[in-house]
């Protein structure tokens, strides 16, 4: 289960970033399919990994992003139509280079300040 890794280091990226903030409220990621990443574990995982950090409660809004390549043979740039079969549609060869769709990025944070969060207090 490779998800939990992924979400140590997530919100390890998530309390660095929004470092002088009272609190994460929403924390937006781009998943690409290649990652074979299952978005309900992520979840699970972010929730645990995040406990008693400033991301504790935050949404997490997963986007999957679909892969794209360019073919080695003849540079066609297509969308495979099925994960695992990577055949170019152009030319027939299977030499793709993956241009998108293979990374998880960490896209934007939603954050309170030390203000704003005494603000909600009352």
């Amino acid at each position: 289960m490779h998800e939990v890794g992924i979400a140590e280091e997530l919100v390890r990226q998530v309390v660095a970033a929004a470092c002088g903030m009272a609190r994460v409220t929403e924390v937006a990621v781009d998943v690409g399919a290649l990652q074979w990443v299952d978005s309900d574990a992520l979840r699970q995982a972010v929730d645990a990994a995040s406990q008693d950090t400033i991301a504790e409660g935050a949404r997490l809004e997963l986007r999957e992003v679909p892969p794209r390549a360019v073919c080695g043979a003849c540079a066609a740039v297509y969308v495979p139509e099925e994960l695992g079969i990577y055949v170019c549609p152009a030319c027939g060869a299977a030499e793709p280079e993956f241009v998108e769709g293979n990374d998880i990025v960490l896209v934007s944070l939603e954050c309170l300040s030390p203000e704003e969060e005494n603000r909600e207090s009352y």
